[in-house]
């Protein structure tokens, strides 16, 4: 009887594990990727701008409006802030999220986030209203495009 609880344990730790390494390494996996934010303006009061980055740590910014950098920039991101980047596109569960969060009649600003891998392929609307991962994720991407060195 014994026997037979530690090999059912041992196969659900052994399949949890298995779950796991699979679901958190999309980016490290896949090799190539890029993921690119675009951000409407709304009624001259949001910032807009659109920011785009690869597996590489090479970007590329346009700053349209309310942003701290106006105008056309490209570079390469510092090696802390390209791993803390990466490190927070692994926590996403890019599958589960839905194509559309945009209510066109409620929210005055749509953004557009796409992520692109061998694996995935995925291209989200949204508003105001949108997931916990995606608002980390803007939030970072905002933090990055407005330090004094960007």
């Amino acid at each position: 009887m014994l026997t037979k609880i530690f090999t059912v344990i041992s196969i659900f730790i052994t399949l949890c594990l298995i779950y796991s390494c699979n679901t958190s390494k999309q980016i490290d996996q896949d090799g190539h990727w890029s993921l690119e934010l675009k951000k409407g303006g709304c009624m001259d009061v949001c910032q807009s701008y659109d920011f785009s980055i690869n597996q590489n740590g090479e970007y590329s910014y346009k700053g349209k409006f309310k942003v701290k950098h106006r105008g056309i920039k490209s570079g390469k991101i510092g090696n802390q802030d390209f791993s803390n980047l990466k490190d927070l596109i692994k926590t996403i569960q890019w599958n589960s999220l839905k194509e559309s969060y945009h209510e066109p009649a409620s929210d005055p600003q749509k953004n557009i986030l796409s992520y692109h891998s061998k694996s995935v392929e995925k291209t989200i609307s949204y508003g105001q209203i949108k997931p916990e991962d995606i608002t980390r994720l803007e939030k970072f991407i905002n933090t990055l495009i407005n330090h004094d060195d960007f």
